[in-house]
């Protein structure tokens, strides 16, 4: 569903729908940070960089290079010795949105929750 808010990154108006959270003005802007990004990581001797030296030399704000990894625009897999914030912990991970440690707990209390529910039930 699509709802008139105003744009996270500028303030501006727009029409969000499922698919852009900002403003046409800031998503082209997105989308030219990512064909940078892109353009630069091409260069396999760039992958091995971190993401300090990434987003430095192509002038991407880290919480964007972040947003395209959330939004899986970007693949860590192919960046070494770049790594992700955990979205609970902020710890640093590789593999998806979360990291180990904390898929581990949400497990845990996710077993504990259906057994208590399954006790309730008895």
């Amino acid at each position: 569903m699509s709802q008139l808010l105003n744009c996270p990154t500028c303030g501006s108006l727009f029409i969000q729908n499922s698919f852009i959270s900002v403003c046409n003005d800031c998503y082209k802007e997105e989308i030219a940070h990512y064909e940078r990004i892109g353009e630069f990581i091409r260069n396999r001797d760039n992958r091995l960089l971190t993401l300090e030296e990434i987003t430095e030399a192509t002038g991407v704000p880290i919480p964007l290079f972040y947003k395209f990894v959330r939004k899986g625009w970007l693949q860590l897999s192919y960046l070494p010795n770049v790594y992700y914030q955990c979205e609970v912990c902020h710890q640093e991970t590789r593999e998806g949105r979360i990291c180990n440690s904390c898929r581990y707990d949400f497990r845990k209390d996710l077993e504990i929750y259906e057994r208590e529910q399954t006790l309730k039930k008895e």
